[in-house]
């Protein structure tokens, strides 16, 4: 069996917009600039650069050439969880936006750690794919 590696990943890849990525000059500078940190934005361009740098890449790197599969590399999505990630929201409507929103969408952290275990015991069919919601899901595309 192939030695695995897994990549805590997020959906939000798939929002980010071609031309968020398509810059004059060095992508990571411009990304790095604050002027252009947009919160969510910001989080899913980064998603999409795990995507491409690591698993892609890794999962390239983890077949020899005759196909045979040394590392498993692939990406994980526990979906939203429940945390204290929001910690920092302290006004009363940013609690209790915060509040129904986890109510309504978001999985215990023990239901997205099974997602993550789930994801991480999936054979070379797993190779350089997103795993969400006990499946794998798209290939990463642009």
């Amino acid at each position: 069996m192939p030695t695995h590696l897994a990549f805590t990943s997020s959906g939000s890849h798939r929002g980010v917009s071609p031309e968020t990525v398509q810059v004059d000059g060095n992508l990571l500078k411009h990304l790095n600039m604050e002027k252009d940190c947009q919160g969510q934005r910001q989080y899913s361009t980064s998603k999409l650069l795990l995507a491409y740098t690591s698993v892609k890449e890794l999962a390239a790197m983890g077949t020899e050439p005759n196909g045979k599969t040394l590392v498993i590399v692939n990406s994980l999505c526990p979906g939203l969880c429940s945390s204290e990630l929001s910690r920092g929201f302290n006004a009363w409507y940013e609690v209790i936006f915060v509040w129904i929103v986890y109510a309504i969408l978001a999985r215990t952290a023990e239901e997205g750690g099974r997602v993550l275990v789930s994801g991480t015991v999936q054979g070379v069919e797993g190779q350089g794919n997103f795993w969400r919601n006990d499946k794998f899901n798209e290939r990463y595309v642009l």
